[in-house]
């Protein structure tokens, strides 16, 4: 009996070491299947700049769209799939929800001859909570959803739009209703991204990184400094740390400190955080 009670407690110890090396593994895996999805869009990014004859403009929303009704604009349509469920801070309405999955920029590289359903390469396999601020509350802390992304959004990575709160020329929060101006700024501020700026501008971004550098600012303290004084949890379980796609096409799992808009080896916003024609 005592021999039996010593493997019993030899085994529990055994147990308690193996798990956390067992869990680490398994992010591990799931970060780089992250980081391959990443890559694909970068990749897809890179065809579209070619095919659409936009050089400067990987992301411009000029595609047609035959759903209904949109009262809000999302980070998320360039890829993705159509949302089946109301986001729960959002409500209906969302062009996650209304613009078709074959509508959609990136699938016709992605997913050709898709109709519906989800697309793996926009599925994060860590994506199991979706974090949520508005636009018109940037100082409002993200409101987290245990349902992931790719459910509520139909994506689990987002498109990088921090750096502009709305275009110059518009009223406040013109981009709504009026894509095009925010592709006509997408333009501007993309032009100078060549060379080793583009190795570090984020493009694409998990979902809860996101949210927290919504009110993201210049490090220098040239546009105040972001009410957002939390750093958040990523997906990998990691404080501050993200799956983040450059402009030139490379991917990393990095810290990102999302109270600033650039930092050591990355940059949300362009330098030196204006641009002819416009302040953001």
């Amino acid at each position: 009996m005592l021999e039996l009670l010593v493997v019993i407690a030899i085994s529990a110890i055994v147990i308690a070491i193996a798990l956390p090396s067992l869990s680490s593994a398994r992010e591990s895996a799931h970060i780089a299947v992250c980081l391959s999805n990443i890559r694909e869009l970068g990749q897809t990014s890179a065809a579209y700049i070619e095919d659409a004859g936009l050089p400067t403009e990987p992301w411009h929303l000029g595609f047609d769209y035959s759903g209904g009704a949109i009262e809000k604009v999302s980070e998320y349509v360039y890829g993705g799939f159509q949302a089946e469920v109301d986001h729960p801070v959002l409500g209906d309405k969302l062009d996650t929800q209304k613009i078709h999955t074959n509508e959609r920029p990136y699938n016709k590289y992605i997913a050709p001859g898709i109709c519906n359903g989800p697309v793996d390469t926009y599925i994060c396999p860590s994506d199991r909570f979706t974090a949520t601020t508005k636009i018109e509350a940037p100082c409002s802390e993200p409101v987290v959803n245990n349902s992931p992304s790719w459910m509520l959004n139909g994506n689990s990575y987002s498109l990088n739009w921090n750096w502009l709160d709305a275009p110059p020329w518009n009223s406040k929060l013109a981009y709504y209703t009026k894509i095009w101006d925010m592709s006509a700024a997408g333009r501007e501020m993309l032009r100078l991204k060549v060379g080793g700026s583009a190795s570090k501008f984020v493009l694409f971004m998990e979902n809860p990184m996101n949210a927290y550098m919504q009110d993201a600012k210049p490090p220098s303290g040239s546009h105040g400094t972001s009410c957002q004084t939390q750093l958040g949890v990523g997906w990998h379980k990691q404080v501050s740390r993200y799956s983040v796609g450059f402009f030139d096409g490379h991917a990393a799992h990095r810290f990102i400190d999302t109270r600033y808009s650039s930092g050591p080896g990355y940059e949300t916003w362009p330098e030196p955080y204006t641009l002819s024609g416009f302040n953001p």
